[in-house]
């Protein structure tokens, strides 16, 4: 006789025998087996029989129970089975976990109670560094000088956040006008993302470009205000060095803040006086301080001597240049006499005539001559001894002999306007005084 040969096929599906592995594998360095948010991950189901022999299933993809969890949220939409050989023993499941932690795959065969299971990690997908990724910086304003923080939040397609990237993988760049503002704190990560401070000092926008790799992201701008007024950086400039009482003169002002930025600034942190000689002036109109930073304004000294601004700063005091205020010209009705209120009679009376400007300022440019200075006693004239006197004061000698109210009257060249006052000649206790006035004209003896 001669032997036949006889085909063996597998016996049925034995899914204690069977095998579920992840495919391709994966690295888990002692731990999970770890994939990325969003990859397409693939579970591979060798069926065999209870020998060990490749077994093919008897229902197709129907012979299996599949669930997908990721973080505990069904992915079995996500799932799907289908036959990875020829001969129906190897099928793949394949599923999208897209949220970062776990994803766990429970596979059963239809005629069994024991599922079998695969955990997978599941780490952050790759940096989508344009269209997921954030910096921001959290003041929207502030001061030239503050400090500004900025954050930086990094994510992969999915959204999840991914923070196990070093912070030097990162460019920090900031921009302010043309100046690149201090950085004062560089990246660093806390918690799970990072952090960094600035400190613009220019007035405008302070943008933060974040660069990673080839790629590159903005911050929105935070806009940059004047910090407080500075005396160190300001400039006071009054536009004359000498100046008539009377005369208007103009002050500018530059107003900046420690950083050359333009302040407008405010009555808490810049005190302005105007001072002539001691006394403090008003400009002719309220300063109303320009938003450019740059002021002018006038005032109107009127006492002969120096003028200044003065500005107060906190602490801190600057001045402008000084203004030399000269006496205007000579003023009649502002011009005083001075005398004695009494006299003893017999005795020198000088009566001064002072010229002045409008304001009051002594001021030269008369001669005695264009004075006429009269004393009379009871209507009886007093012989005028002599005058002396030069540039704006001018001193009329008389003595009286007639105890009684005297009357001066002072006459300015065209000018009708007289000046009189009174003083009183007394009567001297045990004197004979008599008038020895020899008719002459002349000075007597004691007068010379």
């Amino acid at each position: 006789t001669s032997a036949a040969n006889t085909q063996v096929t597998a016996a049925p599906v034995d899914w204690n025998k069977s095998d579920i592995k992840l495919y391709p594998p994966t690295d888990s360095k002692g731990g999970l087996p770890t994939v990325g948010a969003g990859d397409t991950v693939q579970i591979q189901l060798a069926t065999n029989d209870k020998y060990g022999n490749a077994a093919a299933v008897d229902k197709g993809s129907d012979s299996f129970v599949v669930e997908v969890t990721n973080n505990g949220k069904p992915l079995q939409t996500k799932a799907s089975i289908a036959p990875s050989d020829a001969t129906g023993t190897v099928h793949t499941v394949t599923f999208c976990p897209n949220e970062m932690g776990e994803a766990e795959i429970s596979v059963k065969y239809y005629n069994s109670d024991t599922p079998k299971h695969q955990q997978l990690k599941v780490k952050a997908g790759g940096v989508d560094f344009v269209n997921k990724c954030k910096v921001t910086l959290v003041q929207t304003t502030c001061r030239a000088g503050e400090t500004v923080t900025g954050k930086l939040v990094t994510r992969d397609a999915l959204g999840n956040i991914i923070s196990d990237l070093p912070p030097t993988a990162f460019g920090l760049e900031c921009h302010n006008g043309k100046k690149a503002p201090k950085i004062v704190k560089p990246l660093a990560l806390v918690d799970d993302h990072y952090v960094f401070e600035v400190a613009p000092t220019k007035v405008g926008e302070c943008i933060a470009t974040i660069r990673y790799n080839s790629l590159a992201i903005q911050s929105n701008p935070c806009i940059v205000k004047p910090g407080k007024s500075s005396c160190k950086n300001m400039k006071i400039t009054l536009n004359h060095s000498t100046v008539t009482a009377g005369d208007t003169v103009r002050c500018n002002i530059s107003v900046e803040d420690a950083y050359g930025n333009k302040v407008v600034p405010t009555t808490r942190d810049l005190q302005l006086s105007i001072l002539n000689l001691g006394t403090e002036l008003k400009p002719v109109k309220p300063i109303e301080w320009s938003e450019d930073g740059k002021t002018e304004f006038e005032f109107i000294p009127t006492e002969r001597g120096p003028a200044i601004v003065d500005v107060t700063c906190g602490n801190t005091n600057k001045q402008s240049n000084q203004v030399k205020v000269k006496s205007g010209g000579f003023h009649w009705p502002a011009s005083t006499v001075l005398f004695e209120e009494s006299v003893p009679k017999g005795a020198k009376c000088e009566v001064v005539v002072v010229t002045k400007d409008q304001f009051g300022n002594v001021t030269a440019g008369q001669a005695a001559e264009d004075f006429t200075v009269t004393v009379t006693v009871a209507g009886q004239p007093v012989r005028q001894l002599f005058v002396y006197g030069e540039d704006s004061s001018f001193t009329y000698i008389f003595k009286p002999f007639v105890v009684g109210v005297a009357e001066i009257n002072v006459h300015f060249k065209n000018n009708d306007q007289d000046k009189k006052y009174n003083f009183q000649v007394l009567e001297v206790e045990g004197s004979d005084v008599e008038d020895e006035d020899d008719g002459d004209g002349g000075a007597d003896e004691d007068e010379q």
